[in-house]
This record gives C-alpha cells, sequence and structure tokens, in this order.
C-alpha cells in the first residue's frame, strides 16, 4: 500500500516512524476504537515508533 504523507494527514492519520539513526522494523497499523484517532491511540502509536517501530494510526 502507498499512501502519500499529505493525504494522510487531511484524512486524519498518524504516521510515526522510528529515531532516524535506526531503520524501521517493521510497519504497524495501529487501529482505533470508536473515538477515532484520540491521545491513546497517539500514544500507542507513539510507543511503537520507540521500540523502533513505524506506525500508522488510521480514522477507520
Amino acid at each position: 500500500m502507498f499512501l502519500p504523507l499529505d493525504r494522510a494527514a487531511a484524512w486524519g492519520a498518524l504516521l510515526v516512524g522510528s529515531a532516524p539513526e535506526r531503520p524501521p522494523r517493521a510497519a504497524v497499523l495501529v487501529l482505533p476504537e470508536v473515538f477515532g484517532v484520540n491521545a491513546w491511540v497517539r500514544g500507542v502509536a507513539d510507543r511503537l515508533a520507540s521500540e523502533g517501530f513505524a506506525a500508522l494510526a488510521w480514522p477507520i
């Protein structure tokens, strides 16, 4: 799947990556609860990024 970053923000998606000095381990799709991409979902995505993953939180 290819997602242009400018469209991701327009659709309300959040994309976070690992630290620039190391490549991401893998990509993880973080599915939000019924409340959308809220603070909790952002926290999960940030935690995954800090562990070396690229995380995409998508408001489905």
